[in-house]
């Protein structure tokens, strides 16, 4: 939910002239927010992973339908494979649970020294919002999780442990990415799937890296998603994204 700040010396136009585009990542929640929503930007993109037939009044809102793999994550990534030569200057990932999302429209912003700008229901993460820079990023892994938006698919939908004993064995296991990336990146990282981000930052990190990423989700509940999670501010925001590469390709 944490928002991400542009820190490149790219200048982007403010808040009132950039509208962006907004991905929401959905299953079962309401959206009857889209429509009283989708006039503060260009277009909305919605991604429906569970086959709910959506449809909206706003005629610049899309839809698509898709597996239910890989929670939110898997929907941005496939936004950014399928648009990364004709990004827009903003995009606006978001989940779809209303208390959320609702009224925001946060964009990337300018700032040598990158701060958290959040709403006030999220002061609760506060305290979690450097940990993307931290090496004890390194050492997270999941036995379990239960959803939060939709807890009823827990039971549907089985945890799928990773071959890794943590963050960091996946990270040097995984083309494209590499630990001096987590280190020197200057960007908050994101939390409850909710984070904005300019086209520059998006092109930090090439499209092969996100189709890897991409690839490499295969059920609907997974801790591959959370080490996922936990790598859009490296891929946006390290010097070394571009360069980030291992000996050893994930395939799973």
């Amino acid at each position: 939910m944490l928002h991400i700040l542009a820190t490149t010396a790219t200048a982007i136009p403010n808040s009132t002239e950039v509208r962006g585009v907004r991905v929401v990542a959905t299953c079962k929640e309401d959206l009857s927010w889209i429509d009283r929503e989708a006039s503060n930007y260009n277009n909305v993109i919605v991604y429906d992973k569970c086959d709910m037939n959506r449809t909206f009044s706003s005629a610049n809102v899309t839809v698509h339908t898709m597996e239910n793999i890989g929670s939110c994550d898997h929907a941005f990534l496939q936004y950014i494979v399928a648009n990364y030569e004709s990004l827009p200057d903003a995009v606006h990932f978001t989940k779809g649970v209303t208390h959320f999302t609702e009224g925001y429209n946060d964009n990337p912003s300018q700032s040598p020294h990158p701060d958290v700008r959040c709403r006030p229901w999220c002061s609760k993460y506060e305290k979690y919002k450097h940990l993307g820079r931290k090496p004890e990023i390194f050492g997270f892994s999941l036995d379990d999780y239960k959803f939060t938006n939709n807890p009823s698919n827990s039971n549907e939908f089985i945890f799928q442990k990773s071959p890794f004993a943590n963050m960091k064995g996946w990270i040097e296991a995984t083309n494209g990415l590499d630990v001096s990336m987590y280190l020197d990146t200057r960007c908050t990282r994101p939390m409850q799937g909710m984070f904005s981000a300019t086209r520059a930052q998006i092109l930090n990190t090439p499209k092969s890296t996100y189709r890897m990423l991409l690839n490499q989700q295969t059920h609907a509940n997974e801790e591959i998603d959370h080490f996922i999670e936990r790598s859009w501010g490296a891929m946006f925001c390290s010097e070394h994204a571009s360069t980030a590469t291992s000996n050893h390709t994930v395939n799973n």
